[in-house]
């Protein structure tokens, strides 16, 4: 038996089934060499499922499948629960941990609105300093205008002096 299989290795290995790269050289009629043409590939070959659908888990155990035996998983979960753990203990339990639920939603909804009122008044805030910027450029410029005009005055005033005590002295 095991002579044969090495006498089956010997004429693999010299015949063998890949033969693309042992072929002659195809050649035309003026000794050119023929350009071989490019395989195509299978229009109907099988394909991969998508990455995203069993990469992160196995085949069988994928999340459509736990989606699916939720319901079931639910019922087992319950039955098992009231059977072997004493009512005594288990439904104390049970209100406490619905208890702790429900404070952990309401500390979170609490948060989450506590974040509103500071994004609110830190956006008024800074509506507000915004508008006092504005006020304050008007401002400023309003008190320019009024410096220009007096000084303005000022000059014309003190141009009618001179040219008027300039006149009656001269």
């Amino acid at each position: 038996l095991a002579l044969g299989l090495v006498g089956r290795l010997r004429v693999s290995a010299k015949y063998p089934s890949d033969d693309r790269h042992h072929r002659p050289k195809q050649t035309t009629n003026n000794g050119r060499s023929r350009r071989p043409k490019q395989q195509q590939p299978e229009p109907f070959s099988p394909r991969a499922p998508p990455p995203d659908r069993y990469s992160t888990m196995g085949i069988f155990f994928n999340q459509e499948n736990l989606i699916l035996s939720l319901p079931l998983i639910t019922l087992c979960t319950t039955y098992a629960f009231f059977k072997y753990v004493p009512l005594q203990y288990g439904v104390p339990a049970l209100i406490g941990l619905g208890l702790l639920l429900k404070l952990r939603a309401k500390i979170i909804s609490r948060r989450a609105d506590r974040a509103q009122k500071d994004i609110d008044e830190s956006l008024i805030r800074d509506l507000a300093e915004d508008e006092d910027r504005i006020k304050a450029r008007d401002e400023a410029k309003a008190s320019k205008k009024q410096q220009k005009a007096n000084e303005k005055l000022r000059k014309r005033l003190s141009a009618e002096r001179k040219t008027s005590s300039g006149g009656g002295g001269g």
